[in-house]
């Protein structure tokens, strides 16, 4: 893990990509970035800030857009991101997806009466 690895994993992550993005972009395997998570907390803390990031941004980026009455774009990013700004199809679909997944990794064989 050197400085510049680092800065690159932060720089792909403050502007909104995803782990495996930022991780193809340093050239590093995922296992290697979450094993370095585990291992290290200034680094997982540094990862932290930076996924973080943009998000902060989106919220001042609103902050100011609402004073000049254009808040779409920034509004955009935080439906992404956080569930109080989702519309109601979105949560539905959110709620959907996240109940099958729980069901898919159920083990239906496991006698439960135990």
């Amino acid at each position: 893990m050197t400085e510049a690895l680092v800065g690159k994993l932060k720089e792909i992550l403050q502007i909104d990509w995803t782990i495996s993005e930022a991780c193809s972009y340093a050239n590093i395997d995922r296992s290697t970035y979450y094993d370095w998570l585990k291992k290290d907390k200034d680094f997982s803390n540094k990862m932290a800030d930076a996924k973080e990031y943009a998000f902060i941004l989106a919220r001042r980026t609103i902050n100011k857009a609402i004073k000049n009455w254009d808040w779409k774009l920034a509004l955009d990013i935080l439906r992404k991101r956080d569930w109080r700004y989702k519309d109601k199809e979105e949560k539905e679909l959110t709620w959907a997806i996240t109940i099958w997944t729980i069901l898919w990794e159920i083990d239906w064989d496991t006698d439960l009466t135990k």
